[in-house]
């Protein structure tokens, strides 16, 4: 395989350099086609660009090695998790991948397995692909208020057309938003159950341990000690990992804009202020500047303060995201800069992409899909606090909030 085509997952434009020059050599040889399967003229550019973004921050960075396991976890986990669930699309897609694979191997570009027999794999899971892309509980939180939007009548890619439906949804019984919500919570985690957690994760076991009220035994002051000094370095790593940061102003006007609609949120009450103003411990009335406002509703989304008023394992996802989640996350995401990707996926890349990490070498990655789904959990309230724009990217006020927050959490 050409070794341009492999791409480090913290090597954002050579992946889109390279990503871009085989979208363009695509969109060519699909016009030469004479004539031009439909399937790919509709679809063929946007899965070819889906896979080699799953590819490259999912997978192992080899744009041009491909296996029928790799076939598996697109179609199966990627699509369905992210990928509009619309009719012509999934019916499309099986054959987009196979002539994806096809086009690579036809340059010499192919590693991996044949593209015959990953053609051959992909129409063998089209039925299988087909249950799962309209499977809700399979859906990603993001994913599922797109397609809800869509639903309404509303379109997702327009950023005010997107605040507006969010503070509708917000306004929304909790009834109702269960009802939308609710699936892809329970996929993510199964079905609530505080004496008998659903999933396989440590990961969320060890968030509901954090929930409960067990007594202290004889080993804990050495555990709170062990804790302590984890937390201290964590915390000196995020400083020097930001030299400049922490002299830096507060971004005008977009604080107090931000700060006058958070109170109003607070006031009015409802999602996801609602739990925002008991994890930040900002009652609505509170008399707090605009700047101790942000970091502390912000803080409350990393750490609550108190019971949120989620769902118990909701509130266990987002508990279980460990130190070194968060450092990495937030320290990425600042270096990258107001304007750079926020969304999910993209603060898990940054974990694996950030210096400061030490990410060990028996890491399992399938729990990357884990930490994603607790950070999606708080995509709606960091869109509230508009840490987050409509697209999912890092505001200039999200860039100094975060940081703060974080250093927040960590204090003494």
């Amino acid at each position: 395989m050409p070794a341009e085509l492999r791409v480090d997952p913290g090597d954002e434009q050579r992946f889109y350099e390279l990503a871009d020059a085989l979208l363009a050599r695509l969109a060519a040889e699909i016009g030469e086609l004479q004539p031009s399967p439909e399937a790919l003229h509709r679809s063929g550019e946007m899965i070819g660009d889906s896979l080699l973004e799953w590819k490259w921050r999912y997978g192992d960075g080899r744009l041009g090695h491909w296996t029928a396991a790799d076939i598996d976890e697109y179609l199966l986990g990627f699509f369905p998790g992210q990928m509009p669930s619309e009719d012509q699309l999934v019916a499309d897609a099986p054959a987009c991948v196979s002539e994806f694979m096809r086009f690579l191997d036809h340059r010499g570009q192919l590693d991996g397995d044949s593209a015959e027999d990953l053609a051959a794999h992909c129409e063998a899971l089209r039925e299988e692909f087909r249950a799962a892309a309209f499977d809700r509980r399979r859906w990603g939180i993001s994913k599922t208020f797109a397609m809800q939007m869509q639903a309404e009548g509303m379109d997702p890619s327009d950023p005010e057309a997107l605040q507006r439906w969010m503070a509708d949804f917000n306004s929304r019984p909790f009834e109702e938003r269960d009802r939308i919500i609710g699936p892809a919570l329970v996929g993510r985690l199964g079905e609530p159950n505080l004496e008998t957690p659903k999933g396989d994760s440590d990961r969320l076991a060890e968030g509901l341990s954090r929930l409960t009220d067990a007594r202290l035994d004889n080993g804990m002051a050495e555990i709170e000690r062990e804790i302590a000094a984890e937390i201290r370095h964590a915390r000196e790593l995020l400083h020097s990992a930001l030299p400049g940061e922490w002299d830096r102003k507060p971004p005008e006007p977009e604080l107090s804009q931000a700060c006058e609609a958070i109170r109003a949120g607070l006031d009015d009450g409802g999602h996801p202020f609602d739990w925002i103003r008991r994890a930040g411990g900002v009652g609505a009335g509170q008399q707090n500047s605009d700047e101790e406002l942000i970091v502390r509703c912000v803080a409350g989304t990393m750490s609550p303060t108190e019971e949120t008023g989620l769902d118990p394992g909701v509130e266990a996802m987002i508990m279980s995201l460990e130190d070194a989640d968060w450092l990495g996350a937030v320290v990425s995401a600042v270096r990258s800069g107001p304007g750079s990707p926020a969304d999910p996926a993209s603060l898990v890349a940054g974990i694996h992409s950030c210096k400061e990490v030490d990410v060990a070498d028996d890491y399992d990655p399938g729990n990357d899909g884990f930490v994603e789904a607790a950070f999606e959990i708080l995509s709606p309230a960091w869109l509230a606090l508009q840490v987050v724009d409509a697209a999912e990217r890092l505001t200039p006020l999200g860039a100094w909030a975060l940081p703060r927050a974080l250093a927040l959490v960590w204090s003494d």
